[in-house]
């Protein structure tokens, strides 16, 4: 075998390897942020301004759960050491619920404090309040 057929190869391996990497490490970012806002919305739904959303769905009350489930999505976020950028964190009320939405990127390789190449990720789930 000539030297640049097994040259060939080895970079063909290292691409779908990269490849592989990226999409296991994306996956995985992906489930652990949406089983952190799933959890988080869960907590904030069992407080009692929650409860009052829930009974008596008023824009104002479901405002206030919003900004709960916000809160309590960027509390878990640095307790988990999850970067989430704050500005691409929305929670608003929506119907009956709240619609999460959040867009972030995870960052497959960094040069010198800088990324050279990341997986943008995003999440838009909508929750209903019930009683």
């Amino acid at each position: 075998m000539r030297v640049r057929t097994v040259l060939d190869r080895l970079v063909w391996v290292a691409v779908i390897g990269l490849v592989v990497y990226a999409a296991i490490v994306g996956g995985i970012s992906y489930l652990e942020t949406s089983q952190l806002i799933d959890q988080a919305v869960f907590e904030a739904g069992r407080r009692p301004r929650a409860a009052a959303a829930a009974g008596q769905a008023s824009a104002s009350t479901l405002q206030e759960f919003a900004v709960d489930t916000r809160e309590a999505i960027l509390v878990a976020a640095r307790r988990s050491n999850i970067p989430i950028d704050v500005a691409k964190l929305t929670v608003k009320p929506e119907g009956a619920g709240i619609r999460v939405s959040l867009h972030w990127s995870h960052v497959l390789l960094e040069i010198a404090n800088e990324t050279a190449l990341a997986i943008p990720l995003w999440l838009d789930r909508t929750f209903d309040l019930k009683p």
